[in-house]
């Protein structure tokens, strides 16, 4: 037992070794890159900057700095209107990630849509380069506020349906679409937080409008943009719980 015991220390003491000596196993240049293919920037009323991290694949023993450009054909965002960024980033000696730091103009930007920028990184030690292209997805955020989410909206049925102006006012943790289908019928969506960008919408089964056999029924689920747009899926259903209708509806806030 003795005699094993010590075959199995002499195999870690190996094992062990040989891992401390290959621990710094890559030995080429330090080449700076973007981790993903794409990252997303929501700027709020505050217009708290996206830092764009770049790393290096070794450290340097001196501080090194690095350079970004625009790939405008791959860009729709306006420079120094859309957003302003400060191409140098420098990533100091013994350490591996920096930052360009980018900032989003919110009065600019427009609700429910987003602009695209890419990026390239321009120099790398030598001529080799590795993952040196990026996008951004740039979004207009708003603080979520269900008082500041009430008001007219434009709704619109179904995709191919005309639009037409509803009232939307604030309960608790939901929104109330008044007389959405017929007069005297409010329909109540409940708001879910899911992270600080997604909000997601549920439609409880309830009354939606008479009908000729009786009530006429609707549930649904969608996600809610916090400047003021609602994407439904909803479900119509009759007295018997069968499927009448289902629709793709949409609020977009009037004001």
């Amino acid at each position: 037992m003795i005699k094993y015991t010590r075959s199995l220390f002499l195999l870690i003491l190996i094992f062990l070794g040989a891992c401390e000596e290959n621990y710094n196993f890559y030995q080429g240049p330090a080449i700076a890159h973007f981790a993903k293919s794409r990252y997303d920037y929501y700027v709020n009323s505050r217009e708290d900057s996206f830092l764009l991290p770049v790393y290096l694949t070794k450290s340097n023993s001196t501080d090194k700095t690095y350079t970004v450009e625009l790939v405008n054909e791959e860009t729709n965002a306006e420079l120094d209107k859309d957003f302003s960024f400060n191409p140098n980033v420098i990533i100091p000696a013994g350490e591996l990630e920096g930052n360009i730091t980018i900032k989003g103009s919110f009065d600019n930007l427009v609700p429910f849509q987003y602009k695209e920028v890419a990026f390239k990184l321009t120099n790398s030690e030598g001529d080799q380069s590795f993952r040196n292209n990026t996008k951004l997805s740039i979004h207009k955020f708003c603080e979520y506020s269900l008082q500041n989410l009430s008001g007219f909206y434009y709704f619109k049925f179904s995709e191919s349906a005309n639009p037409y102006v509803v009232s939307v006012k604030d309960g608790i943790a939901q929104l109330i679409a008044e007389d959405l289908y017929a007069e005297g019928y409010d329909v109540r969506m409940y708001i879910t937080k899911i992270d600080e960008v997604t909000y997601e919408v549920s439609v409880p089964k309830q009354v939606a409008m008479p009908g000729n056999d009786g009530n006429i029924y609707v549930k649904g689920e969608g996600k809610l943009n916090t400047c003021g747009k609602i994407k439904l899926t909803q479900i119509f259903l009759d007295e018997e719980n069968n499927e009448i209708q289902t629709t793709l509806s949409e609020f977009i806030k009037a004001d």
